[in-house]
Parts: structure tokens; C-alpha cells; sequence
């Protein structure tokens, strides 16, 4: 081959490489429209709704009164007596007999400070009929004591029927009168076949819950009406974590003698004082706020619990109420603003 036509054959040889690039170049993409990733999402995260209750784990003090006891209003044998450590007496019951005749347990807001006769007057009777109603007896809550009730209490609850001249009376020593609805026993101080006289002390009862206050409330906790949880119970706190109100006692003070009576034989909590156990409680929200869930990159942080998010190009205020594993809870002052999605990554100098 000649030197002219070997440089002819190289000619060919080029071009038909460069024809074949440009074809390759002039090829479309192997990768679908439909699966290409779109940028703006992947900029952006969706925000989910979640409910916040901010709860913590405290510890509650307990302030109680003295240990308490239950007194006989009778003298005699006793003949029954239903007592054990960790039993109850319990108002409409009956746990004890003396000379033979069955002792009623009444739990009203005025003891029983005298014997009762049809006819008589008083705070006292307004409480035991009030007492008698609540046990789903048909009384009429009234001052005055009526004739049916003093025959419901003696042939019905004494089992004694209307015999003698005093079938009009109901006696003093016939009520054994309870500080509550429901009292446990601590320590039993007769037994049967000995012998009681009035005012004698029969059973040694748990200490009265008279206050409860949780141990240093949490600094950051979330704004909002609270309540404690101990066992099944909630009971509501002041913006403090005391328990002052009294139906609030009422409840705490059933909730304590269940968890210390559990706590019975084991190592009490640490730290505190004499006379004021401690007990672990859960401290939350009576009401979970309405919350959104945002990684914390999406935040731009303002103040520890103040940020901004971005929307569409759009900053956010909100408050930063939790935050848990890689998650951040956020609340928005009108939960109507709250946008779709936000910026997963905005930038840092963000103002809102």
C-alpha cells in the first residue's frame, strides 16, 4: 500500500470512531423519568402528628399524720373479732361482736358522739344518714332522724331487731365509727375472748396522707395543667407539684396506703425526711399537647426551646416541647400554620 492510501485508510478509521461517540452521546438516559429522585423532596421531610405528654419519672414526698387507731364504744367480751395486718374495715361492715351483738362500722364526716333517739337534731345525724345513702339504703339525707331509720340500722344492720323499751334508740356503742370509707389494718391490739371497755383501742390504722409535693420539679417540663400517677390512680398537682386540694387527698391518700402497703419489707426510698416516705410517681400532662415529629436538623435553634423551621421557603417560629431517640417534638402557636413538609437542612443563619 502506498504511503498516500494508508493515509486515506487512517482518514476512514477516525471518522468512523468519531461518528460512533457522537451516537453514544445522542443516546438517552437508561434511567426512567418516572424513578428519578426529585431534589425538592429530598431537601424536605413530611411532618407527622404525634400527642405529647411529657412525662416524667419524680419522686413524691408524702407528708402524713400520726399513726391512727380505732376505739371501742362498749364494754364487754368480745366475741368476734375479724382482724388481720393488711385486712380492712370497710363502713357498713361489721368486724367485730361484743356480748354476743355485732358492732357496725360507720364511716361519717361527724363521729357518732352520742346515743340517737327518733326525733333528734343535729350535724351528726345529717352525717350518718348521708353515710347510710351513699351504702344504698332509701334514706333521706336530712338533720332529723326519722323513725325507719333508726328501725334500718337496729333490725336491719345490728340484726337486732325492735325488742325492749329503747326500740326507738340507736346506741353509741352499737357504731364502731371509721376515719374513712375503707381503713387498713396495721397492728390489731385485742382479740377475741378478751375483754374491751370504752375507748379502748382495738386496731392501729395507717397514717393519714395529709400533703403530697413532687420532689424538684423538672425545670424544662412542658407548660400545662398536670397530674401524678401512682398505681391506677391520677391525681391532679397545683403548678408547683403540690397536692393540696381535698378531694385530690382523698384519692392520694388511698393511692399511698395501696404503694407503701406493696413497698412493705423493702429498702424505702432514699432521702427522705422522717415522717415523709417517698414514693416514685410518673409526672405528666393532664392533657397531651397536639405535637409535630421533625428530625432535629430541620430545627434552627433560637433558644433552648424556640426554633425555626422552613416551608417553602417560608421560616417557621415554634416551640421545641420534647425531644426522644433522633426526634424532636414541635408545637406551633395555631396548629393551622403547620405546613406538610419542611426543609430538612436549613440554613443556620434562619431568623423567624
Amino acid at each position: 500500500m502506498t504511503s498516500r492510501g494508508f493515509r486515506w485508510l487512517i482518514g476512514l478509521t477516525l471518522l468512523g470512531a468519531g461518528f460512533g461517540a457522537g451516537v453514544l452521546l445522542a443516546r438517552p438516559s437508561a434511567v426512567p423519568p418516572s424513578l428519578l429522585v426529585d431534589e425538592r423532596v429530598e431537601r424536605t421531610v413530611a411532618l407527622t402528628k404525634q400527642p405529647v405528654d411529657d412525662v416524667r419519672d419524680v419522686q413524691l414526698s408524702i407528708q402524713q399524720g400520726p399513726n391512727r387507731q380505732l376505739f371501742a364504744a362498749g364494754e364487754g367480751l368480745l366475741t368476734d373479732f375479724d382482724c388481720a395486718v393488711g385486712t380492712f374495715f370497710r363502713s357498713g361492715a361489721s368486724n367485730l361482736s361484743i356480748d354476743g351483738r355485732p358492732v357496725l362500722n360507720l364511716a361519717t364526716e361527724t363521729p357518732m358522739w352520742r346515743d340517737l333517739r327518733a326525733g333528734d337534731t343535729g350535724d351528726d345525724v345529717r352525717a350518718l344518714t348521708r353515710e347510710l345513702k351513699r351504702l344504698g339504703h332509701p334514706v333521706a339525707v336530712e338533720n332529723t332522724l326519722r323513725s325507719e331509720v333508726v328501725r334500718l340500722l337496729r333490725a336491719g344492720l345490728m340484726r337486732e331487731g325492735s325488742r325492749g323499751s329503747d326500740s326507738q334508740t340507736i346506741r353509741r356503742e352499737r357504731l364502731l365509727w371509721l376515719p374513712e370509707r375503707k381503713v387498713e389494718v396495721l397492728e390489731c391490739l385485742a382479740e377475741a375472748g378478751t375483754r374491751v371497755t370504752s375507748e379502748q383501742a382495738i386496731a392501729g390504722l395507717s397514717a393519714k396522707a395529709l400533703g403530697a409535693s413532687v420532689v424538684n420539679v423538672p425545670a424544662d417540663a412542658v407548660p400545662g395543667e398536670r397530674v401524678i400517677e401512682l398505681g391506677g390512680d391520677r391525681i391532679a398537682v397545683d403548678s408547683e407539684g403540690r397536692i393540696t386540694s381535698k378531694s385530690e387527698l382523698v384519692k392520694l391518700d388511698g393511692a399511698v396506703q395501696r404503694a407503701l402497703s406493696a413497698r412493705e419489707g423493702s429498702a424505702a426510698d432514699g432521702g427522705a425526711e422522717p415522717g415523709e416516705p417517698r414514693l416514685s410517681v410518673r409526672y405528666l400532662l393532664k392533657r397531651p399537647l397536639e405535637a409535630w415529629v421533625v428530625p432535629p436538623s430541620a430545627l434552627v435553634m433560637q433558644t433552648e426551646q424556640q426554633a425555626c423551621i422552613v416551608s417553602a421557603e417560608q421560616a417557621l417560629p415554634v416551640d421545641v416541647v420534647a425531644s426522644a431517640l433522633g426526634k424532636s417534638f414541635i408545637v406551633f402557636d395555631d396548629a393551622a400554620i403547620a405546613p406538610a413538609r419542611v426543609e430538612l437542612h436549613p440554613e443556620q443563619s434562619t431568623r423567624c
